[in-house]
């Protein structure tokens, strides 16, 4: 290459003194042509140059018939142009609005675009328009960062990622009984089976809650969250507990009253006896039964007689009744009988044993029944109507003391 192109030498001269190229000059433009790919042998063995015919600082061009001539003199960033079948002209580089910006300045030509495009760069644009990617489809990054796109999209696609692979387009997809997706155009609706606000009151066949212990009493704990107890032992129960939390408890019983017995899965309650209808309950103070007083013809009686009588003792109270035959002696005179009690007691006042007798015999012949202080038993009064043998009716109460 070196031997082929010299450069023309600074000093050396184009033109002889008649007008005619000097050999550097020859040697330069044939330079020129092979420079081109053309062949040296096309140049004219001498051009003719007058230097008169030529403008300063025009741009030399070779002529149709040969001669060399030269442009007007260029302004800023003019170059020299071909026309097809004319003489080449003078002209500037035009850019294109929003694409290529030209800059012309004293021997300079400057071409920029509207912004940076370098492979670093991040330009910006209302808009793009890539030919070869798919319409109404997603867009992603492909291998070595170039745009690609997915196929048109259907109702409900999105785009979603694969490891390792391009994103593809697809379809969130439901689980049965849980989350429901209902595509439409450009749209995705995801519902569950049933609401589950606050506000709303879902329904389920089960329920399981890892946090709950197993076997266990449950109850609406802190802010309403469904809490549990411990698991419960035989016969506890979800007993409430003011202000507090319910706790998980067994029923305490009282002695000689309830009695409880708890068993897996079970709870009897029971009474230290039956009371039921049909039942003889005893206690140690209160009971029933029947006896025959012993009688005493203390005053105005020639004879008594006495029968099975009833009593009944609820506490420290007793209740008699029954029926004595009496025979008074004298008639309008003052009549005692004494009756023994079914259950002893030590009286220490007329008072502490009261009651009536009636014979249903004689018209308005009653007596009055009241404590006999020093012998401990009831004693019956009465004035004595007549002296026939008649049957009293009576009943008492009186304490035991």
């Amino acid at each position: 290459m070196a031997d082929r192109f010299k450069a023309f030498p600074a000093q050396a001269s184009w033109v002889e003194k008649d007008g005619k190229l000097t050999v550097p000059a020859m040697q330069v433009l044939n330079q020129i042509v092979r420079l081109f790919g053309g062949d040296e042998n096309i140049l004219p063995a001498t051009f003719s140059y007058i230097p008169g015919s030529g403008t300063a600082f025009g741009i030399v061009y070779l002529a149709a018939d040969g001669s060399v001539t030269s442009t007007l003199a260029p302004t800023n960033g003019q170059i020299l142009i071909g026309k097809t079948g004319f003489a080449p002209v003078l002209g500037n580089l035009s850019g294109t609005v929003n694409r290529i910006t030209i800059t012309n300045g004293a021997g300079t030509i400057t071409l920029s675009t509207p912004q940076d495009i370098h492979t670093a760069a991040s330009p910006t644009f209302s808009d793009i328009s890539l030919s070869a990617l798919t319409a109404k489809s997603f867009l992603y990054a492909d291998i070595g960062g170039l745009i690609s796109a997915t196929g048109a999209a259907t109702n409900g696609q999105i785009l979603i990622g694969s490891t390792g692979l391009n994103p593809v387009a697809a379809t969130l997809t439901g689980t049965a009984s849980q989350v429901v997706v209902t595509n439409g155009a450009g749209s995705i609706t995801l519902s569950l089976p049933q609401n589950i606000a606050v506000g709303s009151s879902p329904a389920f066949a089960g329920l399981t809650l890892s946090g709950l212990t197993a076997n266990a009493f449950t109850y609406s704990g802190t802010g309403g969250a469904i809490t549990s107890t411990a698991a419960p032992t035989n016969g506890q129960l979800l007993i409430g507990a003011t202000g507090a939390a319910p706790v998980a408890a067994a029923i305490t019983g009282t002695a000689n009253r309830v009695t409880i017995t708890n068993s897996a899965g079970g709870i009897t309650l029971s009474g230290p006896q039956d009371l039921g209808t049909g039942s003889s309950p005893t206690f140690a103070n209160m009971l029933s039964g029947t006896y025959t007083p012993t009688l005493t013809n203390v005053a105005n009686l020639d004879a008594s007689t006495a029968y099975q009588c009833q009593y009944m003792r609820v506490g420290n109270v007793v209740s008699v009744s029954g029926k004595v035959d009496i025979d008074p002696t004298t008639a309008t005179v003052s009549t005692t009988l004494g009756i023994s009690l079914p259950i002893a007691s030590n009286f220490g006042a007329a008072e502490d044993c009261a009651g009536t007798a009636f014979a249903s015999g004689v018209s308005g012949q009653g007596a009055a029944i009241l404590a006999d202080t020093t012998n401990d038993r009831a004693q019956l009064q009465f004035i004595a109507a007549d002296t026939t043998n008649k049957a009293m009716l009576f009943q008492f109460l009186y304490e035991i003391i």
